[in-house]
């Protein structure tokens, strides 16, 4: 067993909207994440988009994809 001491990260899924990024932002919570899916039954914006609109309104917390269907993205 390691005697590291690890913290507790918290991340939120979050819609990518300014006010929301912001207000989660003042929070201690270190992540948000945005999640993409052409058959949820939950509206979402596209993925890329959302995280590039959450690093631009950012800028403490780390941004990622919760799901990202990769196949749905040409190469190039």
């Amino acid at each position: 067993m390691s005697s590291e001491r690890t913290e507790l990260r918290i991340g939120v899924v979050a819609t990518g909207e300014r006010r929301e990024a912001e207000r989660l932002e003042a929070r201690p919570i270190d992540s948000l994440w945005i999640g993409g899916h052409i058959a949820s039954t939950n509206p979402s914006p596209e993925v890329i988009v959302g995280l590039t609109r959450l690093a631009a309104v950012t800028e403490r917390v780390t941004v990622g994809s919760s799901i990202l269907l990769l196949p749905l993205y040409p190469p190039a």
